[in-house]
């Protein structure tokens, strides 16, 4: 049986133990395709799965997380983004999920920075 299928039907402990071996490398993705995983995780464990996307540690691209991911997170995204301490991910993936306000301050920055070159 896919294990998988039993996402629905499993305690967020038993999902945590699954995100846990996926991140030590003890479950091969092949097995287990983490953007599968994401609709039945708590915000902890989506976040540990991010965070390995983003340090190379699973094959997950990180845009794929962001369909799943709150206002907050991505706004700490854009920024991470912004200030280089995300380099796994451009500005234009995040856009279609920032809001509007967001949207405009970014490109008001970037007007700003580019008149100045």
């Amino acid at each position: 049986m896919k294990i998988t299928r039993m996402l629905p039907f499993i305690d967020d402990e038993e999902k945590t133990e699954l995100v846990n071996a996926i991140l030590n490398g003890e479950i091969s993705e092949e097995h287990v395709r983490i953007h599968h995983l994401l609709p039945f995780l708590n915000k902890e464990d989506r976040t540990k799965l991010f965070q390995g996307s983003l340090e190379g540690k699973i094959e997950a691209r990180p845009v794929g997380f962001l369909p799943f991911m709150e206002r907050p997170e991505i706004d700490r995204v854009v920024e991470e983004i912004k200030n280089n301490t995300i380099t796994t991910m451009r500005l234009e993936e995040v856009l279609p999920f920032m809001e509007r306000d967001s949207i405009k301050q970014l490109f008001r920055d970037t007007l700003t920075e580019i008149k100045t070159k």
